[in-house]
């Protein structure tokens, strides 16, 4: 049987956590629309599974529990802000719909935010940018993460720097979210929870071999994840990687040579470049361009054991309106790893639709 949950009641838990824990009211509510939003998409390793984290984060200091950035830089279609390790999921918000505005004016307009903490799910911020009929790019990097080998290396250098992508069409939007590293953390993480091992060999042991157990990573384990490729293109995994890092952390100062300065940790930076089609050939011309686009690709014809082409984003979608009706699908793991947490706080998992 499906097991299924409230969107409304998941928010509600999220947001007293996060409450519980000290984050500050606005921060809060922000922070756990974002997390289950994730949840509504289908990202369930990017959800509310990042309660328990962001809960002890703000107990021991790793996440401010209020106030607001600082913009460093502003020149109109570009800015840079400091977030003070707030919340990652406040601090991006904020950003977007910062330069969502200001894309009306500018047509194109890229937002730095250097110094917050986890950013969560990229796909989530997209959301609206999409609505609003324009484009939006985020690329994440977080130079305190060590967890993802260079090409041709066998320790963790980098953090997965994930990248997100967002386009209008005529029906439902292309959403692209994906890590540049063969494997994520968070999964990474659920798997050593249940006892249970990757599909392929998105690791390194400590010895540099390819490798399917999660554990590598965990622990005295001394092992890496792999970047996107596999064996023979792994070298463009760590490319990407390189520019996600060079656009976000490096671009807005956070990077390396700060971490090294200060002897400190620095937190997560995001890109975000938001852009407006009409500033080009026009808004009615990319749609008509992205819909034809569409449906070529799509009438592509299947593969032996394919079910045929499917878009990014295209079961994202399906997967949130299905949620929205009929309530949420959380992975098996993430209700015995909220809970404890939940219940330290003295507060109630939600029980079940039904």
């Amino acid at each position: 049987m499906t097991i299924r949950y409230k969107a409304e009641d998941l928010t509600e838990l999220a947001s007293a956590m996060l409450t519980a824990a000290g984050l500050n009211g606005d921060h809060a509510k922000s922070t756990a629309g974002t997390l289950v939003e994730a949840d509504l998409l289908g990202y369930t390793t990017h959800g509310i599974q990042f309660l328990p984290q962001y809960c002890s984060a703000l107990e021991k200091g790793g996440m401010a529990r209020e106030g607001e950035m600082t913009v460093i830089r502003d020149t109109g279609p570009s800015l840079v802000y400091d977030a003070h390790k707030l919340s990652g999921p406040w601090c991006v918000g904020q950003a977007v719909a910062e330069a969502l505005g200001r894309s009306q004016t500018h047509g194109t307009v890229t937002a730095l935010v250097r110094g917050s903490q986890n950013m969560a799910c990229l796909a989530t911020y997209l959301l609206r940018v999409i609505e609003a009929g324009r484009i939006g790019l985020i690329f994440v990097s977080s130079p305190d993460g060590k967890a993802v080998a260079p090409s041709g290396g066998r320790s963790g250098r980098y953090s997965t720097n994930p990248m997100a992508a967002g386009f209008p069409t005529g029906g439902d939007p292309v959403l692209i979210d994906m890590a540049t590293s063969a494997t994520t953390n968070r999964l990474t993480e659920r798997l050593v929870r249940e006892d249970s091992a990757h599909i392929g060999e998105p690791m390194l042991d400590a010895d540099g071999r390819p490798s399917n157990d999660p554990t590598v990573l965990t622990g005295s384990g001394g092992g890496a994840i792999r970047p996107l490729g596999g064996d023979a293109n792994e070298h463009k995994g760590f490319a990407l990687a390189l520019m996600v890092e060079a656009l976000s952390s490096v671009l807005a100062g956070g990077g390396h040579a700060l971490a090294q300065e200060t002897g400190e940790t620095v937190g997560s930076s995001a890109f975000i470049q938001i852009i407006d089609p009409e500033a080009f050939a026009g808004r009615d011309v990319f749609i008509r361009e992205m819909d034809a686009l569409r449906d070529w690709l799509l009438a592509t014809p299947a593969r032996p054991g394919s079910d045929g082409v499917r878009l990014p984003g295209q079961r994202a979608y399906a997967a949130r309106r299905e949620h929205l009706e009929m309530g949420v699908v959380l992975n098996p793991g993430i209700r015995p790893h909220v809970e404890p947490v939940a219940e330290g706080y003295g507060l109630k998992f939600p029980d079940p639709i039904g």
